[in-house]
């Protein structure tokens, strides 16, 4: 989300990474719909970040597997790119976190390790999450996913 930016963009400022890599979907399936990388490389660029530190990794709509389909997108433009790097932390908010770091290092393989930050929660409080409708509901849907990338994963093989 659009209020976790600024987090993100402090983190890649007071750490010693080379590049601020934002993949992101097009917004919705139309063929000139903008995407989320674009929008969000756009805010991260006024919040400090040098411009050539950033790479934008725009990918097509997905309304399933989202987090799969934006690592296999990161792997592709790490093989590519010829950024010969070993490590990565992945940033994301809240209770996606877990899920998000599993699929990245199962996409990745064990060339890389794979970190992962998880950026404050904006939508509701997660100290009340248990009486909140809206954290109720993302807890159950990450820890669902999270159960269900654990079986995929075990499930599938994911080339190198």
């Amino acid at each position: 989300p659009s209020q976790s930016l600024p987090e993100a963009a402090r983190i890649f400022q007071s750490g010693s990474y080379r590049y601020l890599v934002v993949v992101g979907s097009q917004v919705n399936a139309s063929d000139n719909s903008p995407n989320y990388a674009d929008l969000a490389a756009d805010d991260l660029e006024k919040l400090g970040p040098a411009k050539n530190k950033i790479v934008r990794i725009a990918m097509p709509y997905e309304s399933v597997n989202r987090t799969f389909a934006t690592a296999k997108a990161f792997k592709q433009w790490v093989l590519n790119s010829g950024v010969g790097t070993c490590c990565i932390d992945v940033y994301t908010v809240g209770v996606h976190a877990r899920k998000s770091w599993i699929t990245f290092q199962s996409v990745l393989g064990s060339a890389y390790q794979v970190g992962v930050i998880a950026g404050p929660e904006t939508s509701y409080n997660p100290k009340y999450w248990l009486v909140s409708s809206r954290g109720l509901w993302l807890v159950a849907r990450n820890l669902s996913g999270y159960l269900y990338t654990k079986y995929e994963i075990a499930l599938r093989t994911v080339p190198e």
